[in-house]
């Protein structure tokens, strides 16, 4: 999600590294789009 008013620029590296670093942990990351507009994201590890 981008917000209009931010005039910073993203690279897309934090979701990249969020799903790189949950794969390391036998986990996953699920992201979709959220109801009310923008994302949902889930990080999502085994309980043992």
């Amino acid at each position: 999600h981008k917000n209009p008013q931010d005039d910073l620029k993203h690279f897309g590296l934090g979701m990249y590294i969020s799903r790189i670093f949950c794969e390391k942990h036998g986990g996953n990351l699920k992201i979709y789009n959220a109801r009310q507009g923008g994302a949902h994201v889930e990080a999502l590890f085994k309980a043992e």
